[in-house]
């Protein structure tokens, strides 16, 4: 491995030095469960010449510290982080600063207070100095000045000054309040030792910066799965089949947010339950509704494998299968499924087929139309009629006149036939106008039925009206025929 690379490595393993302070690790990466504690331990090191004080991190969102009171020269301690995550998330970096205090005190000079003594008072009278400030006494009278403190002994000074003469007072290391003398005159005078006030102060300058790295997830369980009655069943394509599902825990773990879906054609399935969470040991039931939206025949008369799937952010994923036989349907040409447009349309293709198809069956024509439409009449049948109404007329050429009558006959039928079939195009036309018109007050389901009913009904007219003439034009042949 390239030395250069070596020393990277090793400079990030090393603790991080930040002039006196010594901290380690220099962060933290790890990964975290939801709702659940972990703590690390980061150690301080005091390489300053002086106390600090309330080392700490700051909180971030998760993150907490605790606090190091105070670290003497040399000291060393450890500071607790805490992580508890009340959410899941990939890997994210926090990043927070370890700072402390230190005391102001450190930063003052001491003091030295004159006193100055006369033949009649000490100048002040009173003094008022802190811990370590000095005292100088000044002779300004013209004898010998003996000055004693009270205590017996002395704690602080017992001394002679001639005159004019000067002297520098110190050791006022403790906090205290006491009178003095000058012994040969008997003034007095007050001097008042106090504590400086600490102010703890921090450094900007000095924060270290802490990266803390770490992903939030659940604590695995175990989920299971199971569906009945059954599993492999046959259903017609209008059908609807409930089943029931029983799903459980079976971990000692809560399982968060868990989902149910199908691998396949999953708008045939509905789950009355569904995006939920299962306590310890829980089992619940949840009902299922199978509907296919087939509307093609060649989708029928086969067996759909699929799966019904639960997952889970802290389970692993469970699946059942299921396997549904749907029989065949001839005529799976769902009007239902159709707009309101498409169904208008395929009314007034209805009606024009009508026309057509009944022209095609007078006698004088020798073509037939046949129009595209889905009304079971082959043109093979048409053909075949009207290839026995030729064969029957040229074995009876002998009975032309009547064979012409009997064809009149049959063209009145026709036309009798033609005008019923012009009166159900009249009432279909206008049921079309009033459904178009219905259309705009009512919403999409209401008017795709009604159209639908329409059809129906028109279409089976329509058919019954063909057949009648197809069978009245036989009965006519056959009596030729005989005569």
């Amino acid at each position: 491995m390239n030395k250069r690379y070596l020393l990277l490595l090793f400079l990030l393993l090393i603790p991080i030095s930040y002039a006196e302070m010594l901290i380690s690790p220099n962060g933290f990466t790890g990964s975290v469960y939801l709702n659940t504690e972990k703590t690390a331990q980061i150690q301080i090191l005091n390489n300053y010449t002086h106390p600090i004080y309330n080392i700490t991190a700051l909180p971030t969102s998760y993150i907490s510290f605790s606090t190091i009171d105070s670290l003497q020269p040399g000291e060393h301690k450890n500071i607790t982080l805490t992580v508890l995550a009340t959410d899941t998330f990939d890997t994210r970096t926090f990043n927070t600063i370890i700072k402390f205090s230190y005391s102001s005190i450190i930063n003052y000079d001491t003091t030295t207070y004159d006193i100055n003594i006369s033949r009649i008072n000490f100048t002040p009278q009173t003094t008022t100095l802190y811990l370590n400030d000095k005292i100088r006494f000044n002779n300004f009278r013209n004898l010998t000045a003996n000055i004693r403190d009270q205590y017996s002994p002395t704690r602080y000074f017992d001394q002679i000054l001639l005159e004019n003469q000067s002297v520098i007072i110190q050791g006022f290391n403790q906090i205290d309040d006491f009178t003095f003398t000058e012994t040969n005159s008997l003034l007095y005078g007050r001097i008042i030792v106090q504590n400086r006030s600490q102010e703890l102060v921090n450094n900007p300058e000095n924060n270290i910066p802490f990266p803390i790295t770490f992903d939030s997830k659940y604590i695995s369980s175990t989920l299971g799965m199971d569906i009945y009655p059954f599993t492999n069943f046959s259903m017609d394509y209008d059908q609807i089949q409930e089943l029931s599902m029983s799903i459980w825990n079976s971990g000692n773990r809560s399982i968060y947010n868990i989902t149910i879906n199908s691998s396949d054609y999953q708008n045939w399935f509905s789950f009355d339950k569904n995006d939920f969470e299962l306590l310890p040991q829980q089992n619940i039931i949840i009902k299922i509704t199978v509907s296919t939206d087939l509307n093609e025949s060649y989708q029928t008369n086969k067996t759909y494998n699929l799966n019904v799937i639960a997952k889970s952010e802290n389970s692993e994923q469970v699946s059942k299968n299921l396997q549904i036989f749907i029989p065949y349907e001839k005529s799976l040409y769902l009007l239902s499924n159709f707009t309101r447009e498409q169904l208008i349309e395929y009314v007034t293709t209805l009606n024009s087929y009508l026309d057509d198809l009944l022209k095609s069956q007078e006698p004088q024509k020798e073509k037939i139309v046949y129009l595209n439409s889905t009304v079971s009449f082959t043109k093979e049948e048409m053909q075949g009629t009207l290839r026995r109404i030729t064969e029957q007329q040229a074995t009876n050429g002998a009975s032309t006149d009547k064979n012409t009558q009997s064809i009149n006959t049959i063209g009145e039928k026709v036309d009798s036939v033609n005008g019923n079939i012009s009166i159900l195009i009249s009432i279909a036309n206008d049921s079309l106008t009033n459904s178009k018109k219905a259309l705009k007050q009512s919403d999409d389901a209401s008017t795709n039925v009604t159209l639908v009913i329409f059809i129906i009904v028109l279409s089976a007219l329509a058919g019954l009206l063909v057949y009648k003439s197809k069978k009245s034009a036989k009965e006519k042949i056959d009596k030729m025929g005989s005569d």
